[in-house]
C-alpha cells in the first residue's frame, strides 16, 4: 500500500493479526511427531503437577476427616457424661453448673464440625476436578490424532476494502 502511494494510518498493521486466524491450510491441521512430542511432554507435566495437587489435598482431607471424627467422639462421650451427669444430679440435686459447660462443649464440638464439614465439601469437590482433568490428559494422551477435522478449512477470504486506508500523495 506504501508502495502505491497510499498513506499509512496504521489500521492495517493493527487489523493484520485478526484477519490471519481466517485461513488455514491443510499443513496447519496435520500434527507431526515433534509437535506431538512436545504436546506430549507438557500434558505429562500437567498431569504430574495435578497428581502432586491431588495428594497435598488428599492429605489435608485426611487431617480434616480425622479433626471432625474427633470432635464426633467427643460430642458422643460428652453426651454419655451428660447423661451419667443428669442421673446423678436427679438423685443428689446438684447446682446445674457442669450442666452449662457440658452443654457448651457439645455445642463448641458441634459448631467445629460443622465449619469442617464445609472444608470437607469443598476439598472433595477439587479433589473431584483434578481427577476430571487428569482422566481427561490421559484420554487425550492416549487417542493420538495426527489430522483434524477436514471440516475447519476454509477457502482464504482475503481482505476486501472499499477504498484507500489513507489520503493519496
Amino acid at each position: 500500500m506504501r508502495e502505491e502511494g497510499f498513506a499509512d494510518d496504521g489500521l492495517f498493521d493493527q487489523m493484520k493479526m485478526f484477519f490471519l486466524p481466517l485461513t488455514m491450510v491443510e499443513q496447519d491441521l496435520t500434527i507431526d511427531d515433534n509437535r506431538w512430542i512436545q504436546f506430549a511432554s507438557r500434558r505429562l507435566d500437567e498431569e504430574v503437577a495435578l497428581q502432586q495437587r491431588r495428594e497435598q489435598l488428599l492429605e489435608k482431607l485426611t487431617e480434616i476427616e480425622d479433626d471432625y471424627y474427633r470432635h464426633d467422639d467427643s460430642i458422643t462421650k460428652l453426651r454419655r457424661e451428660l447423661g451419667t451427669a443428669t442421673a446423678r444430679r436427679s438423685r443428689k440435686g446438684s447446682d446445674g453448673e457442669e450442666t452449662f459447660s457440658v452443654s457448651q462443649l457439645i455445642e463448641d464440638h458441634c459448631q467445629e464440625m460443622e465449619q469442617l464439614e464445609s472444608k470437607r465439601s469443598e476439598l472433595r469437590a477439587e479433589i473431584s476436578t483434578i481427577e476430571g482433568m487428569v482422566a481427561s490428559i490421559e484420554q487425550g494422551l492416549c487417542n493420538r490424532t495426527t489430522n483434524l477435522d477436514r471440516n475447519l478449512i476454509k477457502p482464504n477470504r482475503g481482505f476486501i476494502m472499499y477504498g484507500p486506508p489513507g489520503e493519496m500523495n
